[in-house]
């Protein structure tokens, strides 16, 4: 009733689909990490252009208004 090759094959069936997943997890972590990354880069340029913006038009007696 119990074969041990049946045996060794459910434990490798088992074995490969905990490494799957494992290494899924690995590829959307570093997804969102990536995103997180690409996110944080854009706003800290967007502040740094925005305060270079400013000192710019600062001294020219215009008044900059924030977008709406």
């Amino acid at each position: 009733m119990h074969d041990p090759r049946t045996f060794w094959l459910t434990l490798t069936n088992i074995v490969l689909g905990l490494a799957v997943v494992a290494l899924t997890f690995g590829v959307f972590t570093g997804i969102i990490c990536e995103g997180v990354a690409r996110f944080r880069e854009r706003r800290r340029v967007s502040h740094e252009l925005d305060g270079d913006m400013r000192r710019m038009f600062h001294g020219s007696g215009r008044n900059i208004r924030p977008h709406r």
